[in-house]
């Protein structure tokens, strides 16, 4: 009698254990990434994981903006967003009296002169604001995590 009760209790917490994972749906975390994507590399690799996750449906990148000012910062996250499929992401720049630096070797000058010839003098970015402005105007307040 005893192992047929500790049986049946084994069994309805299993049962139970999987009808919460069920029920549960873990909401997506909303990313807007703002880089300065030049005096380094470690923001190439924080685009490509954030872009991982994004392709793993474990995040939704909303928008990806610059708080450098350097001309080819911008061009840069835009390869970059074409090289994992995202073409579409808003990027934003700072206004003209945000930094203005990049690397000693100028790798992102060479990235897009390689890769992205096309993007190489691409001016025509809106302010940084008012890309932050827009998002998170149509997102739930709290809603979004800013990298």
């Amino acid at each position: 009698m005893k192992r047929t009760s500790i049986f049946f209790l084994l069994i309805s917490l299993l049962l139970s254990c999987n009808e919460t994972k069920k029920d549960i749906i873990p909401s997506m975390e909303k990313v807007i990434f703002d880089t300065d994507m030049g005096p380094d590399f470690d923001d190439v690799g924080t685009i490509t994981v954030l872009h991982s996750l994004a392709d793993g449906g474990e995040c939704e990148i909303l928008a990806t903006l610059s708080c450098n000012s350097y001309p080819s910062i911008a061009p840069t996250i835009e390869a970059l967003n074409r090289f994992y499929g995202k073409e579409n992401l808003p990027i934003g720049v700072p206004d003209k009296t945000g930094v203005n630096f990049t690397a000693n070797n100028n790798w992102n000058d060479s990235l897009l002169s390689k890769f992205a010839p096309d993007l190489r003098f691409k001016t025509d970015y809106p302010i940084a604001s008012e890309v932050y402005r827009k998002i998170l105007s149509q997102q739930p307040d709290n809603s979004v995590t800013i990298v």
